[in-house]
């Protein structure tokens, strides 16, 4: 519905900021659903009101890697909200999200998958309002399309619900495509189901704000003070996702949350299943000598596997710091030696050293207070007895 606007660089950073100033709580709750025979992903997702992307990226599915029968889908209905608009009643779209919250009373009342523009036809960031609402419109189709306008009925691309925001005719509305939902396919505009525009439609009125942001990732907080963040595509390649997760953790950092977290760490994330909420020092690991059970000593990160170096000690290895070098030595009950090197940021872990002769020198981790190290590779190097699940997150020492 309209020529291609750019967006300025420094609107996305104020509104990635403004996004990212709070630490909002997840809502909703994940479902898993089997699928049945014949059954497509186009009608599952339609089934929870989100786009197929939302249930690909979760599943690490593809058009060539469709689900099948007896599949059991993960359906990503939990959310790390957008800030909250100050005014009582608000819509929030996430682009790279293709998401569409309604904010009613300072909180989330719902949310929905949503098409928007082409990378060529991208549609704008910014702050805007409903200007019009109407029923069963028709298309007018810009000039430069050349192409006639279509009046209401099966074969309009507006479907039956449309809603103005911008003074260029950039609108929310429906679709007599719902297979496109999800896409970054449109002339700008945001479409809807036809079920969800028009829920969206009945419930908010001509001046009602319009946020359109650009949130590649977000970060919350569980109720438990768990740091936790979501990624999200790069619909228009505009490459600022790391500085949008590095600028959250510091204002994270500013209300007195512990947490540093690598370029590296970042973009490793980025790659995994995006749109899924998941803790941001990583997945916690189920560690376990004689049935006993430890909790948050050991954790997996894109950066590897990290184990409380408390874990060794108890088990009569000695731990001498160095506080001037901010290094650890950690011997074994029968001779040999670690020396642990402390970063402030996790490293790559292919990149530790291994050594044949002497001491083994690694590159660790120190977070609240603690130091972490690479797992099993030192584990392997003491020749301690273990299991390792990978699948099932659990770390058990077996002698």
């Amino acid at each position: 519905m309209r020529m291609p606007t750019p967006i300025l660089f420094v609107a996305v950073t104020l509104l990635l900021v403004m996004s990212a100033a709070a630490l909002p709580s997840p809502v909703g709750r994940d479902r898993h659903h089997i699928v049945a025979p014949n059954e497509t992903l186009n009608q599952i997702a339609r089934q929870y009101g989100l786009a197929p992307d939302h249930i690909q990226w979760a599943n690490d599915l593809s058009d060539r890697r469709p689900p099948k029968a007896g599949d059991d889908l993960l359906i990503p209905l939990r959310r790390i909200p957008p800030f909250t608009p100050r005014e009582s009643t608000a819509i929030v779209l996430n682009l790279p999200e293709r998401m569409i919250y309604l904010f009613r009373g300072g909180s989330v009342a719902k949310y929905w998958g949503v098409a928007i523009g082409a990378d060529v036809y991208p549609t704008p960031v910014g702050d805007y309002r409903i200007m019009a609402k109407e029923k069963n419109p028709t298309w007018e189709p810009p000039k430069w399309l050349e192409k006639k306008a279509i009046p209401p009925g099966p074969d309009n691309p507006l479907g039956d619900r449309w809603m103005q925001i911008t003074p260029d005719m950039v609108g929310i509305h429906g679709t007599n495509n719902p297979d496109s939902i999800g896409g970054v396919a449109s002339l700008g505009c945001v479409r809807l189901y036809p079920e969800a525009i028009h829920e969206l439609y009945d419930q908010v009125p001509v001046g009602t704000p319009v946020y359109v942001i650009y949130d590649e990732m977000r970060l919350g907080q569980e109720a438990d003070g768990t740091l936790v963040w979501s990624f999200f595509p790069d619909p228009y390649y505009k490459h600022i996702g790391i500085m949008q997760a590095q600028e959250a953790l510091r204002m994270a950092r500013r209300e007195g949350n512990d947490v540093l977290v690598s370029n590296f760490e970042v973009e490793e994330r980025m790659r995994e299943a995006q749109g899924v909420i998941a803790p941001v020092f990583g997945k916690p690991v189920v560690v376990r000598r004689q049935g006993e059970a430890r909790e948050n000593s050991a954790f997996l990160k894109p950066t590897g596997n990290w184990l409380d170096a408390a874990v060794l000690e108890e088990r009569g290895f000695k731990l001498r710091a160095d506080q001037k070098t901010k290094s650890l030595e950690i011997v074994s009950p029968d001779g040999k030696v670690v020396l642990f090197n402390s970063q402030k940021l996790p490293l790559n872990p292919l990149r530790v050293p291994k050594v044949l002769d002497g001491p083994l020198k690694i590159e660790g981790h120190r977070w609240k207070g603690k130091a972490w190290l690479p797992f099993p590779l030192v584990l392997d190097y003491f020749a301690v007895p273990y299991r390792w699940d990978v699948k099932a997150s659990v770390l058990e020492f077996t002698d």
